[in-house]
């Protein structure tokens, strides 16, 4: 744990790999607290193949997000919920290893925020396209095409732990995406195009 607090200043967050074969609970446990007390934020890659407690581990130390989460209970649901930990869900790691679908419905009855990443593993999902994983997500997992947006926007800034990020409000940063389409739902509907006309950083078009 002592390289924790060294991570402190450079890093915002400490994210570990709590699953069978990977750290336990209680590794977890130790690796999270250390960096809660080093003023990190703390996420955990939790249940993808078995639910060892993760989510809501995550949840009793007020942290930023559960990843992956094929694997969660009612209890952990409605414990992330509670305590505003962003369920982030990888469609394209649990489509590639042809695991179950994370229990949407699940989290949405219990009040869970949803975000969206693409995993960018070699190993399950090698693929830098969000759009894809909102099309996964809405075709494969049953999130709305509002949910999508939000969760590759205004929830997917808080479950990175930049709460003014994801939104196009005054005082924002203005780092956005100009998209060549008619409807919101295009984007993940028309899958496999680059729908994207401009893309903005910092103000500038890039």
């Amino acid at each position: 744990m002592r390289a924790v607090p060294r991570a402190a200043g450079r890093a915002v967050a400490v994210d570990v790999y709590c699953d069978d074969g990977a750290f336990t609970l209680a590794e977890s446990r130790a690796i999270l607290a250390a960096a809660k007390a080093a003023g990190l934020g703390v996420r955990a890659h939790a249940g993808q193949f078995a639910d060892l407690g993760a989510a809501g581990l995550v949840a009793d130390l007020g942290g930023l997000s559960a990843d992956h989460l094929e694997q969660v209970s009612d209890e952990e649901a409605h414990k992330m919920a509670r305590a505003g930990v962003v369920a982030t869900l990888l469609p394209g790691a649990c489509v590639q290893l042809r695991c179950p679908a994370p229990p949407v419905e699940r989290l949405r009855r219990a009040g869970c925020a949803f975000a969206l990443g693409t995993d960018m593993n070699p190993g399950s999902s090698m693929t830098e396209s969000l759009p894809l994983q909102m099309w996964l997500a809405c075709a494969h997992l049953g999130l709305t095409v509002e949910e999508a947006w939000l969760a590759v926007t205004r929830v997917a800034a808080r479950a990175a732990g930049r709460p003014a990020a994801g939104r196009l409000v005054a005082g924002a940063p203005a780092d956005l995406v100009v998209w060549n389409v008619e409807e919101p739902a295009t984007v993940p509907y028309h899958y496999g195009v680059n729908h994207a006309s401009a893309v903005i950083v910092a103000g500038a078009r890039a």
